[in-house]
């Protein structure tokens, strides 16, 4: 199941047009300004967590 990983880790999420991710947006700007980061991919956003329980389970 490395695939899901690696597909986390590198697909972006769309922020626009999608009501959830707009309102959590900034939340996530500020989280990561220390890396710069202002679009993000799936495991910015606790998507290797899920992968990571897939995998184990």
């Amino acid at each position: 199941m490395g695939w899901c990983i690696d597909c986390h880790r590198e697909t972006d999420v769309t922020m626009e047009g999608n009501g959830y991710y707009e309102r959590i947006h900034d939340d996530l700007v500020e989280k990561h300004k220390e890396e710069g980061l202002e679009s993000f991919k799936v495991e910015h956003i606790g998507g290797l967590e899920s992968a990571l329980s897939v995998t184990i389970n």
